[in-house]
C-alpha cells in the first residue's frame, strides 16, 4: 500500500474535523454573545461594560479603538469615550474601563467591523453589534 499526500477535499474535511474538535463550527459566525450592562438598563456612573464573544478573539484587532464607548446626544449622534482601557477577563471576555466615571445620559457599546475591526483567533470579522444603555439620575 502506497502512502501518499491527501487530496484537498480529505485535507479539508480533516480541517473541519479539528475544528468542531474545538467547538468551532466552520462558517459560524465570530458576534458578541453577551453584554453588560444589558440593552436599555439604568446603572450607576461608575459601571464597566464587559463584552462576551462566540469564540475566542485575537487581542491585537480587539482593542480599544475597535470596541468602543459612546455617550448619546440628544439627536443620536455618538460622541466616542477617550481613556478606556480594556481588561481582559478570559479569551471570550472583555471589559471596558472608563478613565473616569460616566455622566449621565444614554451610552452605547458598540464594536468596529470589516478589515480593521475586532476579529477572532482566527481571523473572522466579528458581525455589527451595539448596544445601548442609561447612566441614571
Amino acid at each position: 500500500m502506497a502512502i501518499g499526500r491527501a487530496s484537498r477535499p480529505a485535507l479539508s474535511w480533516l480541517w473541519s474535523l479539528s475544528l468542531l474538535g474545538l467547538g468551532c463550527e466552520p462558517g459560524a459566525s465570530f458576534e458578541v454573545i453577551e453584554v453588560m450592562p444589558a440593552a436599555g438598563v439604568v446603572v450607576a456612573d461608575d459601571v464597566e461594560p464587559e463584552l462576551t464573544f462566540s469564540e475566542p478573539f485575537d487581542p491585537q484587532t480587539c482593542t480599544a479603538q475597535t470596541l468602543f464607548l459612546a455617550m448619546l446626544g440628544p439627536t443620536g449622534q455618538a460622541e466616542q469615550l477617550e481613556g478606556v482601557v480594556l481588561r481582559i477577563e478570559d479569551e471570550q471576555t472583555v471589559v471596558l474601563r472608563p478613565a473616569s466615571r460616566l455622566r449621565k445620559g444614554r451610552w452605547r457599546i458598540g464594536v468596529q467591523t470589516g478589515r480593521l475591526g475586532c476579529q477572532s483567533q482566527w481571523g473572522e470579522g466579528i458581525a455589527p453589534f451595539a448596544s445601548d444603555f442609561v447612566v441614571g439620575e
